[in-house]
């Protein structure tokens, strides 16, 4: 299977999981700025409960695994030695009867 169909997979697998995870959760942002840029801070509480966690969580997984697959896929693919395109035949179509004299 070539690389862009495993990437394709793990692509929608990983937004539908976490579509699934962000689109019912509670939860709040928050950023603050401070003059020494040590005590600028970015706080992000998310939860998701019921049963959008069991088919969002595996969903991740899945896709971040098939993401894992695709780049070896992909590395596999660039050093692949590949191979000649088989030669035609040279042997010359035979000579049609020459008309009798």
């Amino acid at each position: 299977m070539r690389a862009d169909r495993w990437l394709i997979v793990s692509f929608v697998s990983l937004v539908t999981g976490l579509w699934l995870l962000f689109a019912w959760c509670h939860g709040s942002v928050g950023l603050s700025f401070a003059y020494p840029l040590s005590g600028t801070k970015l706080a992000i509480d998310t939860t998701s409960t019921g049963g959008v966690v069991l088919i969002g969580i595996p969903l991740v997984i899945l896709g971040a695994l098939l993401l894992l697959i695709a780049f070896f896929a992909s590395l596999v693919a660039q050093f692949r030695w590949s191979r000649p395109a088989p030669k035609k035949s040279e042997v010359p179509p035979p000579n049609p009867p020459s008309p009798a004299p």
